[in-house]
């Protein structure tokens, strides 16, 4: 007979850690590439390509920071302490953008932020994207400054 034993509250406190951190990345994911399209759809001072730029490649880290935790990659941390740079810094541009803009095209997905955003409030959207991203960072950069224990 085979005795197991359970997993300490440090295993179980870095599996949780890393479950949230995979989610927030997935969500930020998301909610960038969503702003993206919502950016493209505000158009004006919304669609410069610094800012359209940086959505995308917060998107990209994110989808492959999670990727690199679900398959449990020895590189995880360091994709993780990029993702919460590129995560910092795509909060702080969507943060610029405060004014409606104006553009023309489809509304914005309605799988993320707050629901009725319109052009009228375009804010709320990029403002919402900021603190998705600002979670994102946060939780990346603790996994990238966690230590795992030896198995």
């Amino acid at each position: 007979m085979v005795e197991t034993q359970a997993p300490n509250q440090k295993t179980l406190d870095a599996k949780s850690m890393l479950q949230e951190c995979i989610e927030n990345c997935t969500r930020c994911h998301t909610v960038c590439v969503e702003t993206f399209n919502y950016s493209l759809w505000l158009g004006g001072r919304y669609n410069e390509s610094v800012h359209l730029r940086l959505l995308l490649d917060c998107a990209e880290i994110c989808q492959t920071s999670a990727n690199f935790m679900l398959r449990g990659s020895d590189l995880h941390r360091e994709v993780c302490r990029a993702c919460a740079v590129v995560c910092e810094n795509c909060a702080k541009d969507c943060e610029r953008y405060t004014v409606p803009g104006e553009g023309a095209g489809a509304p914005m997905s309605r799988h993320s932020g707050p629901s009725g955003v319109s052009k009228e409030d375009g804010d709320s959207q990029l403002k919402y994207c900021a603190e998705v991203c600002r979670q994102c960072a946060q939780s990346c950069r603790e996994m990238s400054e966690m230590r795992m224990s030896p198995a």
